[in-house]
């Protein structure tokens, strides 16, 4: 019975970990694509893509082990991209402001580059790009960059940083311009 007790207060513990994980997590956004660029290698297309993330915790995060599908495209009906990796991301805590004229607070940002494999030198690939750069450039619907897939994160302590070993998170982050766009390969 007390090894039963203890299991279930062990399991509570756990969950609510995984709940502070999830709340800290929500506060995490896409705030800007800064850039794409398309390459080839030998055997494949690539996209080099640089993405504003924020944080809006007052703790730094760092989210390691990501694994992610990317798509781009409007809301009902993206172009799937290819898959991200993101070995590492430190993305800073957010300021509280002092003073009556300071805002309250200021999202943490970083800027990090990743990389996209669009898929191998084949017609469908470049079907694929054709079609993502119709979707960019189309300056009259909506356009919705997203990464769906799993992570690992970490919070900043005094001294260091602190994982639960061995939990990923999946995550999807959705970033949608809130300006008005411009088509850049005119």
């Amino acid at each position: 019975m007390l090894g039963t007790i203890g299991v279930a207060l062990a399991l509570a513990h756990h969950l609510a970990l995984a709940q502070a994980d999830v709340d800290k997590l929500g506060k995490v956004s896409l705030a800007a694509v800064n850039w794409l660029q398309v390459i080839t290698t030998n055997d494949l297309y690539v996209a080099h893509v640089e993405i504003t993330f924020q944080n809006h915790n007052t703790n730094a995060l760092k989210l390691r082990h990501g694994n992610f599908q990317t798509r781009i495209g409007p809301e009902s009906k993206p172009v799937e991209a290819g898959q991200a990796s993101l070995p590492e991301l430190e993305i800073p805590g957010a300021k509280i402001g002092k003073g009556r004229a300071a805002p309250p607070i200021t999202a943490g940002t970083v800027a990090k580059r990743i990389e996209v494999i669009l898929g191998p030198k084949n017609d469908q690939t470049v079907e694929k790009i054709v079609r993502l750069l119709n979707v960019i450039g189309d300056t009259t619907r909506d356009v919705v960059m997203g990464l769906k897939g799993t992570t690992e994160v970490g919070i900043q302590v005094a001294d260091g940083w602190v994982f639960k070993q061995g939990d990923a998170y999946e995550v999807e982050l959705k970033f949608k311009p809130s300006i008005k766009r411009e088509v850049l390969f005119k």
